[in-house]
């Protein structure tokens, strides 16, 4: 009976590393929304929205959907992966099951946080979101018949341009009642930030793509176009940021998510002096181009924090007099 106990709980032990380890994978590509929460943050202070609850719903929300999505592209292209040597495709293949239990709990939990809003837009929304990153990846049903959404440029272009705007703008209504000049540059900054590291996505999968005949962004064109016109929206991104200053929509304090425009003129100047080659002698380049995004987003984040604390200072103020 000792024994018993002994296996059953050594079993248990084992599945919960397992279940960690699933869960690590979901978190992987790491991006500004999951695991690092920069953007469900942003968006909770820029709407001045001043529920820690709401923010709670809203961090679990990106980190449900996130980790669902993520999983499911994962096991979807396990067996290239493997193929390529990622040993983190054959913990998913031997826990199929696991894996899709942990997806579908994923999905149902960010729904059922969707349907809590009773927000018919969100819900809209959030099907749109739904339905394409799941078509992007989907091996099981519909692509059996047809070819996914991320085997082609075209595919992928598609889902990019449709989601990357419209997820910012599910969580902006999330901290917002309405969808407002404020909204719209929220959307439109952290979409072209989103878009442009989107770009540089499927390079280091070039080889396993080649391997199965797709044929993806990374492919089709060459390194050093993706990575000219991942710096391209970069600068748009930054560009937004001032205009939206100008207009008046963002505080003048905004402009220091701008100030990351420095590092990323810097990155140009070399990337330039090298005749913009991707290699190990440039690696450390690339390394610092990825990190302003993030950089700028976070920034913004301190910006957009002061600026609420400063709002919500003068209604105190003026409520006292």
């Amino acid at each position: 009976m000792v024994n018993n106990i002994l296996k059953q709980s050594k079993t248990f032990i084992l599945k919960i590393f397992i279940l960690i380890k699933i869960l690590k994978i979901g978190a992987t590509p790491p991006t500004v929304a999951y695991p690092i929460p920069l953007v469900p943050v942003l968006v909770f202070f820029m709407a001045r929205n001043y529920e820690i609850f709401n923010l709670l719903k809203i961090v679990a929300f990106n980190s449900l959907f996130f980790n669902s999505i993520n999983l499911w592209n994962h096991l979807n292209d396990a067996e290239d992966d493997l193929k390529s040597g990622r040993t983190e495709a054959k913990t998913l293949l031997d826990h199929q099951k696991l894996t899709l239990g942990v997806i579908t709990l994923s999905y149902l939990g960010s729904l059922l946080l969707v349907w809590s809003y009773g927000n018919f837009q969100i819900a809209i929304l959030f099907a749109i979101c739904f339905l394409i990153t799941w078509l992007y990846s989907d091996k099981v049903v519909v692509g059996r018949i047809v070819p996914r959404l991320k085997e082609h440029y075209i595919g992928e272009l598609f889902t990019y341009l449709v989601v990357t705007p419209v997820f910012p703008s599910i969580i902006w209504l999330m901290a917002s009642p309405e969808f407002n000049l404020r909204g719209l540059g929220f959307v439109v900054v952290t979409s072209t930030y989103y878009l442009s590291g989107m770009l540089l996505k499927d390079l280091k999968d070039i080889s396993s793509d080649l391997q199965s005949g797709y044929k993806t962004l990374a492919v089709v064109f060459s390194p050093q176009s993706l990575l000219k016109t991942s710096i391209s929206l970069n600068f748009v991104a930054h560009a937004f940021i001032v205009v939206f200053v100008l207009l008046g929509i963002f505080e003048i304090w905004f402009i220091a998510g701008a100030l990351t425009l420095v590092s990323l003129l810097n990155v140009v100047l070399k990337l330039r002096a090298v005749d913009w080659q991707i290699s190990i002698k440039t690696a450390n380049i690339i390394k610092k181009y990825v990190i302003i995004s993030p950089l700028s987003i976070t920034l913004l984040v301190f910006t957009s924090f002061g600026v609420m604390l400063y709002c919500s200072l003068l209604d105190v103020l003026s409520q006292s007099k």
